[in-house]
């Protein structure tokens, strides 16, 4: 296994993936903020005493401080030292999954009429690896691949066929 520094589109790839972490930080932040904000009003009417109050909001507050930093901190680490592990593998595995899509579309659901998807799986001796039904096409069992994988998150940034 080797690094080798990420290029544009991969540190783009781990930027992306950040900010959807960070889009599901915000919102269990609103929820923190309404879990505070209950808990202070219920501490605040039955003790009347806002010291309390204040305590339970700031334990909260730091509790979610907290959570954010250490969701973030892998990404922060792999886009500030801007490296890749290449691990070579073998296909040991090659299935399609299917999984049906789902949507706001009562009716549809009643008869039925729900979209079909298709998800293609490589399977390795490392890892399971979700791929495009174009490159599913490309490579056979048995077939080597280099995987680029971001080492903080695991994140996989890259798949490409070796030649041989």
């Amino acid at each position: 296994m080797k690094t080798s520094p990420l290029n544009d589109a991969e540190q783009q790839t781990i930027k992306e993936f950040k900010s959807q972490i960070v889009g599901l930080i915000v919102i269990r932040g609103v929820v923190y903020s309404i879990i505070s904000i209950v808990v202070f009003l219920f501490i605040y009417s039955q003790f009347k005493n806002l010291a309390i109050g204040l305590i339970a909001i700031l334990f909260f507050v730091v509790g979610f401080f907290l959570f954010s930093f250490f969701k973030l901190r892998p990404f922060i680490q792999d886009l500030k030292f801007k490296i890749k592990r290449m691990e070579r593998s073998t296909i040991i595995e090659k299935k399609i999954e299917e999984r049906w899509a789902y949507h706001l579309n009562a009716t549809a659901h009643i008869v039925g009429n729900r979209p079909k998807l298709d998800i293609y799986i490589l399977n390795t001796s490392e890892r399971e690896i979700l791929v495009s039904e174009e490159f599913y096409a490309e490579v056979k069992e048995g077939d080597e691949i280099l995987v680029s994988v971001a080492p903080k998150t695991g994140l996989i940034l890259d798949i490409e066929k070796v030649n041989t």
